[in-house]
């Protein structure tokens, strides 16, 4: 799941709206208690929010006298800099400046004790800083990583691991340069910023095994990339045949409940079948259309039934499209719930059709969105 982890800026301004009314003009933190008309005019108001933290960037926005507000960025009070400006059109669809979204990408990745201050001109925070948002989901990917060699798939410009702290190897699907030529069309930097990608070490095209070389590794970790694989059995046991005996896979999985698959049928264990049986390399006529026809964000309200129709027939399009001319479009080709990846692979390892036993499923995670699995290369596997 690529772009920020969250709903919306302001999911739908309903945050904004909240703020904004806990908020007493001129000053950033609560209200003590309501009061009649504010003694300082509106328009001199400040509003501003902490909406996410990662590893790898925060994000929100800011305003003041009915504009922008600049704010600066440090990370355990280092020097600070400034953030970048962001357009937001849930800000403007409240009658505020579309302008007001802040973006700041850290030179490294975070780590689980390091603390972001976000701050106005003058030095004051700004609502919700400082921050460690980032820590709990850091701690829990990191929980069960132990020395040795590892492998980290799809960091794009946003790695989870550092190569200062761990011995990592980031893979993809293309090289750096051909990731660069794939989202410099897209032009939006909140989604992916070619300037920031990764340097890949493996390139990941047909088997993993060729990829790497023949190497074996302790571990490896994915944060949202088993929902865009068109055929995941096979993608498991491909990089459980690059794990040493008793290494282990850390997925980080964005739950159907908590993302824009909530309207998504869930993947069943026949459909993870078919799909391994016909090999797919590359998203399915049926994995488009449901992901086009159905996705929706956790804030926007119900479609119309003409908004349903105009829908369905752009992801007949894409779909039918894609599959004549055997384009590649980037979609969630599956969508489990906690309790239903759980079920999902316990089946599919009775069929002897998973290199991994499960070592543990979390419960999900609002602030991430989704849930974390840890899958074991069994000690006595062949080596």
């Amino acid at each position: 799941m690529r772009g920020f982890p969250m709903a919306s800026l302001l999911d739908g301004g309903r945050l904004l709206k909240r703020v904004a009314n806990r908020l007493t003009p001129g000053r950033s933190g609560p209200a003590p208690a309501p009061s009649p008309a504010p003694e300082v005019p509106l328009q001199r108001a400040e509003l501003s929010h902490v909406a996410i933290c990662t590893q790898s960037h925060v994000a929100g926005w800011a305003m003041r006298d009915g504009h922008r507000a600049p704010v600066s960025v440090e990370v355990n009070n280092e020097e600070p800099a400034l953030a970048e400006i962001t357009v937001h059109p849930e800000l403007a669809a409240e009658g505020f400046p579309a302008d007001a979204g802040f973006l700041f990408r850290f030179a490294e990745p975070l780590t689980a004790d390091d603390i972001v201050n976000v701050r106005f001109d003058d030095g004051r925070h700004i609502s919700g800083s400082p921050t460690q948002m980032h820590a709990e989901r850091l701690r829990l990917l990191t929980s069960k990583l132990r020395k040795g060699q590892g492998l980290e798939f799809g960091a794009l410009d946003r790695p989870l691991l550092s190569k200062e702290r761990y011995k990592v190897s980031y893979v993809d699907h293309e090289s750096r340069e051909g990731l660069q030529k794939k989202y410099g069309q897209v032009n939006d930097i909140t989604f992916v910023d070619p300037a920031r990608l990764v340097e890949v070490d493996y390139v990941w095209r047909d088997r993993l095994k060729d990829a790497v070389g023949g190497k074996r590794f302790s571990w490896a970790v994915a944060c949202g990339v088993v929902e865009h694989i068109a055929d995941p059995i096979d993608w498991l046991q491909q990089i459980g045949e690059v794990l040493v005996p008793g290494g282990l896979l850390v997925l980080e999985v964005p739950d159907g409940r908590l993302s824009f698959d909530r309207n998504r049928r869930l993947t069943t264990v026949a459909e993870l079948l078919d799909d391994h049986r016909r090999q797919l390399k590359q998203p399915s006529f049926r994995q488009i259309y449901d992901h086009i026809s159905r996705i929706a964000q956790l804030s926007a309200p119900q479609r119309s039934t003409e908004e349903n129709r105009l829908l369905a027939r752009q992801a007949f399009g894409v779909a039918s499209g894609a599959v004549e001319t055997g384009m590649y479009v980037d979609v969630h080709c599956h969508v489990w719930t906690q309790e239903s990846w759980i079920e999902c692979w316990q089946e599919i390892g009775w069929l002897d059709l998973l290199p991994f036993v499960s070592e543990d499923v979390s419960p999900p995670l609002a602030e991430m969105g989704g849930f974390v699995a840890f899958l074991r290369r069994p000690i006595d596997a062949a080596a």
